[in-house]
């Protein structure tokens, strides 16, 4: 099955619509299309940068516990670590 990348799409349709009369109906049709498909875009834009934002708080925390310097501290900082990348990986194969 081919991915569906919105950008790619977003750039055929405006090509297409070059063709086309604003007047038409298809034209019309498209630039609604065109209006979803930039939300998706959006949408999806923001979705990766509150990962990224959950990625550094929590890095920030594990490392903030791996300075405290004690031997169960850098311990659990590594293992958040590694929980952290795994999280991140899960969410980005949803997006």
């Amino acid at each position: 099955m081919k991915e569906f990348k919105p950008q790619q799409e977003i750039q055929t349709v405006q090509s297409y619509m070059q063709t086309l009369s604003p007047d038409s109906p298809e034209y019309q049709a498209l630039q609604d299309y065109m209006g979803g498909l930039e939300a998706m875009v959006k949408e999806k834009g923001k979705a990766i940068i509150d990962i990224t934002s959950q990625i550094g708080e929590s890095l920030g925390t594990a490392l903030g516990n791996a300075i405290n310097g004690s031997k169960d501290g850098i311990k659990s900082a590594l293992k958040s670590v590694l929980n952290i990348i795994l999280d991140a990986v899960e969410k980005m194969i949803l997006l």
